[in-house]
């Protein structure tokens, strides 16, 4: 049996709001704190807390990640999982519990971190495997091979100051990925960056773990999250919600969007049918003055609900507001499950852009069918413009995840009726469209969509 990579037990962080616990990094700066106020911070950070001034960030954390396992982390903004990170990479220290970790750690916390942004990429490097322990010429042994994985052979020369987002985060993985560490820690790493280097990325971690390298990976991409890693943990409000199988993690996750999203269209009806305005924005762009005010789910006989019956009508309600005018905006949807985009629509290919949007509107797209497997499902909106007569698009939002919906019920009669369907279709690609299948004498089975009837016919 391999032995335990990394074990957590029992593990807390607690941070203590409106005061800065940050230690002076340089003697001029203690001093000068010290001058400017001998006792006050002192007094506040000796003063006994009060409730309201705690946060805990983690609450009685355990979990053991095996020798050459591959652990997905999973769960909304602010569930503590970058705080969990920080602290297996020694970046901070918990206020409870214990971590012990068997072997060296390359870790990809943040754009840029672990980086001095005056060095260069290539001095960034060296920097990087001496504070791994490594001697230089095992790291000019690499020097090549992570240069040209980040792809940044014009400008590794060039002071990381100047690198864009992308380039850091490029540099910062191939950097983890390629000084040889027994433990690979990355968070969100593939939340920046073009869709090849992505790719790149995956097949690295998929190459490192075939190694038998231990991998721990946050993520809010779900379908990556699904690929590489057997099993997740789930946490939420600092504590782990379910640990087990990546697939039935992620449905349970997107469940409790299901849920969540839920909650907020039945207190926006009930604020709507008291005259009350409904509750801030869900998104916005500050600099053209546009803001998704609300979105509203309704099925075929116009009932606001979130949890369809299989080739059932989706209708997606858009409440907005344009602040200024709007040339040409083109709204933007689609529909993912936890294997990724199932379908959508797109303005700018289908045509139908609005000549000028001012002030408040309602924008409605329907799906006459829903041709989904009973599972869980994330709805994301963006929205671009085209305003001159070129081809160039601005972005107004980004795609961003608005709402989340479930498919429950039977189709058997759409001509599904395995026996091991309930067992599989959770797990199952989530899009059906019609097919059928011939046989040798002749019958023809027909798998049907909404829009077809199912029939055997020989």
């Amino acid at each position: 049996m391999s032995k335990p990579a990394i074990k957590v037990e029992r593990l807390s962080k607690q941070f203590r709001i409106g005061v800065d616990e940050a230690i002076p990094s340089t003697w001029h700066q203690a001093v000068l704190r010290t001058l400017a106020s001998p006792f006050a911070y002192l007094r506040e950070t000796m003063r006994p807390p009060n409730e309201a001034e705690i946060i805990w960030a983690l609450r009685d954390v355990s979990f053991t990640v095996e020798e050459g396992d591959v652990l997905g982390i999973v769960g909304p903004n602010g569930a503590g999982k970058s705080t969990l990170l920080k602290i297996l990479s020694r970046i901070t220290y918990p206020t409870e519990g214990r971590v012990t970790i068997a072997g060296r750690i390359g870790a990809l916390l943040e754009v840029g971190t672990g980086f001095h942004p005056d060095l260069t990429g290539r001095e960034n490097i060296y920097l990087s495997g001496t504070i791994l322990g490594m001697k230089k010429r095992e790291i000019d042994q690499k020097l090549d091979e992570i240069i040209a994985f980040a792809e940044l052979e014009k400008f590794i020369d060039t002071p990381i100051k100047r690198y864009s987002s992308g380039m850091g985060v490029r540099l910062g993985f191939a950097v983890a990925a390629h000084l040889d560490p027994e433990i690979l820690i990355l968070d969100e790493v593939l939340s920046v960056g073009d869709e090849s280097f992505r790719r790149k990325c995956v097949a690295k971690m998929q190459s490192a773990a075939e190694d038998g390298r231990t991998v721990l990976f946050v993520s809010h991409n779900l379908p990556s999250l699904a690929d590489l890693c057997p099993h997740s943990i789930w946490i939420s409000k600092g504590q782990i919600v379910q640990h087990g199988e990546t697939t039935e993690i992620i449905q349970a996750y997107l469940g409790s969007l299901v849920n969540e999203t839920a909650r907020r269209m039945e207190k926006n009806s009930s604020r709507a049918a008291s005259g009350a305005s409904t509750a801030a924005p869900i998104l916005q762009s500050k600099a053209d003055g546009f803001t998704i005010e609300e979105i509203i789910l309704q099925n075929a006989a116009r009932e606001t609900v979130n949890v369809f019956a299989p080739g059932d009508e989706l209708c997606i309600q858009v409440k907005y507001n344009a602040l200024a005018p709007i040339e040409k905006p083109s709204f933007i949807l689609s529909v993912q499950s936890m294997f990724g985009t199932c379908f959508g629509v797109n303005m700018l290919l289908d045509g139908n852009t609005p000549d000028l949007i001012h002030g408040r509107g309602l924008l409605t797209c329907r799906f006459k069918h829903l041709p989904l497997m009973p599972q869980n499902y994330t709805i994301s909106i963006a929205v671009r413009t085209n305003r001159g007569p070129g081809t160039h698009i601005d972005t107004i939002i980004g795609r961003q995840e608005i709402a989340h919906f479930a498919v429950r019920g039977d189709l058997t009669p759409f001509g599904f009726h395995g026996k091991l369907f309930d067992s599989l279709v959770s797990r199952s690609f989530p899009l059906f469209i019609p097919y059928e299948w011939e046989f040798a004498d002749g019958r023809v089975a027909k798998v049907s969509s909404p829009l077809f009837d199912n029939e055997i016919t020989s």
